[in-house]
């Protein structure tokens, strides 16, 4: 109940979308609000999705989209590790054919340290392939999640390492 609590939180701190980018780097733009305890850029190529409150984005043509949430830890769930096993676990249990894609894998979100990995599922007749990356900043998690069609997944990737490098915590 703290985790759905703590997300429930991280929303509501979301909720306004400045859409200000004029410190964003060149070619991007900004995807969250002054409000989060981040900065989330996107190419300018993006739409701006500023009704979910939450720092997202997608792409018009194929509506492959990243988003970025936050969940404060709680007892049994304090480590990247500890959050990948929670969140492949919980993801297996509502996702139609979840599979797992390979092992958890060392990478950065923003300059920090983080892990990442990928499953997919189908929704309706359409598989959709998904990679999370992960880190720690105090005592929150730091969710990045990208999301295509199992097609179009490596279509945007180098996109999606230019949104990972320019992730800033406040």
């Amino acid at each position: 109940m703290k985790k759905v609590l703590a997300v429930i939180l991280c929303a509501v701190m979301i909720m306004s979308f400045a859409g200000c980018s004029a410190d964003a780097p060149e070619g991007m733009k900004a995807a969250s609000s002054e409000n989060e305890a981040f900065y989330l850029y996107v190419p300018t190529t993006w739409t701006v999705n500023s009704s979910g409150g939450t720092a997202s984005a997608y792409i018009v043509t194929d509506n492959s989209n990243v988003s970025m949430t936050c969940m404060l830890m709680d007892e049994g769930l304090t480590t990247t590790e500890e959050y990948t096993a929670y969140a492949k676990e919980a993801l297996a249990s509502v996702l139609k054919d979840y599979e797992d894609i390979g092992e958890t894998t060392e990478t950065t979100l923003g300059g920090k340290a983080a892990v990442s990995f990928e499953y997919k599922a189908k929704s309706g007749e359409t598989v959709f392939k998904w990679r999370q990356t992960v880190t720690i900043k105090s005592d929150t998690f730091y969710i990045l999640t990208y999301t295509s069609t199992a097609e179009k997944f490596d279509s945007h990737l180098e996109e999606l390492d230019k949104i990972t490098e320019n992730v800033r915590f406040k």
